[in-house]
């Protein structure tokens, strides 16, 4: 428990808390949630010097395809993002990661497919996740 406790302004500034009859103090915590989904973290890109094409396993591909052109300065006509229905990811296949720029990077500078596959312990860095939060409220009675 926590003796001291910063309070809204607008509560403050009125007084409200300081003429409560009841206050309470308490202190809560969640731990980190991680979304780790069945199928494996996984990107694979196959790029020339002018055009590319993502293979991600990603909600948005047209949010990816746009991220994409506009980090890279590519034009429309010469990025694909490719993907196979997702479900079921619980919110961690939404949208481009870093890992997605990093393998389409490497796959347009070699000219070559890269591919990654994140190991399921990796899973729990690579992604989204909510880190552990503490909530402290208050409660007494005069």
């Amino acid at each position: 428990m926590r003796s001291s406790r910063k309070i809204r302004r607008s509560a403050t500034s009125l007084g409200v808390y300081d003429k409560a009859e009841v206050k309470f103090d308490a202190e809560y915590e969640t731990p980190p949630q991680h979304h780790n989904p069945m199928e494996l973290f996984a990107t694979a890109a196959s790029g020339t010097a002018t055009s590319l094409t993502i293979y991600e396993p990603a909600v948005m591909c047209m949010a990816s395809r746009m991220a994409w052109r506009r980090n890279s300065g590519s034009t429309p006509d010469k990025v694909r993002v490719i993907n196979a229905y997702v479900g079921g990811a619980f919110g961690s296949k939404g949208s481009m990661t870093p890992r997605t720029a990093i393998i389409a990077s490497l796959a347009r500078k070699l000219r070559r497919p890269v591919k990654l596959v994140a190991t399921r312990d990796q899973g729990f860095n690579i992604a989204t996740y909510a880190p552990k939060r503490a909530i402290a409220s208050t409660w007494r009675q005069q």
